[in-house]
């Protein structure tokens, strides 16, 4: 299947990797620290009341590799939804999958008590829910998994989502 960029998903791609160079630059060499004031850090969010976060912390990325599969899962499944979907429909769903996994992450830090100077920042959440949607409306594609094994996207998506949680246990 060929990678389909569409108008929303090169805008997605082109902000991230910009805030990516951006984060990273800043942070090294003005001593800035854009993470803990786009990443999603639930004190910040409580008590601070920096309710942009919900958004910013999608457009940030903890090291190369993070961005680098969260940008591919994006250009792999994304266009092909918006190309389904229509734009709106397609950055409303995007949206709300990632404000939802930010609110769940919220959530979990609260009740969990030791996370609340953790930062969350990645497409994660967003790519979760792209990889749902795009396992239900197109289950019955044929993929070829490692341009080798044919596998219908249905299987496909899971095993792009458990590279997916593997990028965000492992990453810094």
């Amino acid at each position: 299947m060929p990678i389909r960029l569409t108008r929303a998903v090169k805008v997605l791609l082109i902000a991230c990797f910009a805030t990516f160079v951006i984060q990273q630059s800043a942070d090294q060499f003005l001593g800035a620290n854009i993470l803990g004031w786009l990443g999603l850090v639930p004190s910040s969010f409580i008590f601070e009341h920096r309710y942009w976060q919900l958004i910013t912390y999608a457009f940030l990325h903890a090291d190369v590799m993070h961005l680098f599969l969260n940008l591919l899962m994006l250009a792999f499944i994304g266009g092909e939804l918006e190309a389904t979907w229509g734009t709106p429909r397609f950055l409303r769903y995007y949206f709300f999958c990632s404000v939802s996994a930010g609110l769940l992450y919220l959530l979990l830090q609260v009740f969990r008590g030791d996370g609340l100077h953790v930062p969350m920042v990645g497409a994660s959440g967003a790519l979760y829910g792209l990889l749902m949607a795009y396992g239900l409306i197109f289950g019955e594609r044929v993929l070829l998994f490692m341009m080798l094994f044919p596998l219908k996207a249905k299987y496909f998506v899971w095993i792009l989502a458990g590279v997916e949680l593997m990028s965000t246990v492992f990453s810094g």
